[in-house]
């Protein structure tokens, strides 16, 4: 089995496809097949895909770091993201409350991106698991379903990620690691105006303000991705914005017209549920290798997910590309504002 690892990292990296974690990806799999597949066999498939959301976000959380303990991104992660659908889909009712809780979620996001990257990813996690909930608005209730789904698919993917580890004989543990240390110096930082931390979050919540407000005029079906789109293109820098918002939009382009085009010609819900797979694991083994690959599959892997839902196929890659553009439009917009220095702040 190492041998195959080794030779599909070595041919990754002869593609130009660096730090391509086949290895580590296949650990995120069993937990959403198998959430997937009982979904599909017992009749309650919208139910497994909540969790399987839960689970696929948590999955990343594998490569990434927070602290000294390496399980705290995804068990952060899985916590902050029932704790935000819950909001989400509980604010859903009222559009105004829902608007304010985006754009604070988005600003508080938004100050850790030029701080550390390991908390942003958690907040990211935070921030599109509200975003997403809030399309599904609920009932307390239902609210506290969909927390709860969201909950158990991340803590399941997170406890099959850890037994892995102790049965690999990996430390959970780090020798060091100065996350914390850097949030602390870096809040310190950005309170003293020597990082763009207030420009940023300015920005970042006006992008998803005016995108979450374009969506709900618009009517627009799966809308939700554009503010998501907006918060992630847009960097503190501007030309880190526009590079990622070119390569988002090319990898969103090519990732739903060949999801799109599958899930058309493919009515069985085995193959469809086999590509998915697929599509995840090269998600998962491209996080941080390169972005437009990284962008296409995890593009495809949505546009599958929601037609194993028995969404319409073309018509959600279609709006997902459409969000995408609105999204990243907005975000280009707000990265023009980069050379604003607020009050009380020195550039950087």
């Amino acid at each position: 089995m190492t041998v195959v690892f080794d030779a599909t990292n070595s041919l990754a990296t002869r593609f130009g496809l660096v730090n391509f974690r086949g290895a580590l990806a296949l650990l995120g799999l069993p937990v959403i097949g198998g959430l997937l597949l009982a979904g599909l066999t017992f009749d309650f498939l919208p139910e497994a895909t909540i969790a399987t959301g839960g689970a696929l976000a948590v999955g990343f959380g594998a490569a990434q770091t927070f602290s000294r303990w390496r399980p705290a991104p995804m068990l952060a992660a899985a916590f902050g993201m029932a704790f935000s659908a819950f909001v989400g889909s509980l604010s859903g009712h009222e559009f105004t409350v829902f608007l304010i809780a985006s754009i604070v979620w988005a600003a508080l996001c938004a100050v850790f991106a030029a701080i550390e990257l390991g908390a942003w990813w958690i907040l990211l996690q935070c921030a599109i698991a509200l975003f997403v909930a809030g399309s599904y608005p609920a009932t307390v209730s239902g609210a506290v379903e969909r927390g709860a789904l969201t909950l158990v698919g991340g803590l399941l993917q997170a406890g099959l990620i850890m037994l892995c580890w102790r049965l690999g004989g990996a430390q959970l543990k780090a020798t060091a690691h100065h996350s914390v240390v850097r949030v602390r110096r870096g809040l310190h930082l950005a309170r003293g105006g020597r990082l763009p931390t207030a420009r940023h979050a300015v920005r970042a919540s006006l992008a998803v303000g005016i995108t979450t407000l374009l969506v709900h005029w618009l009517q627009m079906p799966h809308g939700y991705w554009a503010p998501m789109t907006a918060l992630i293109v847009l960097k503190p820098k501007l030309q880190d914005t526009r590079s990622r918002g070119v390569m988002r939009l090319s990898g969103t382009v090519i990732g739903g017209a060949v999801a799109g085009l599958a899930g058309f010609f493919i009515t069985s819900s085995a193959v469809l549920l086999a590509c998915l797979m697929v599509s995840t694991w090269l998600s998962f083994a491209l996080q941080k290798s390169q972005y437009v690959a990284f962008t296409i599959s995890i593009t495809a892997t949505v546009v599958l997910l929601l037609a194993l839902n028995h969404d319409p196929e073309l018509e959600t890659a279609f709006y997902r590309l459409l969000a995408t553009m609105l999204g990243g439009g907005i975000a280009l917009l707000m990265a023009s504002l980069a050379n604003t220095v607020l009050p009380g702040e020195r550039r950087a």
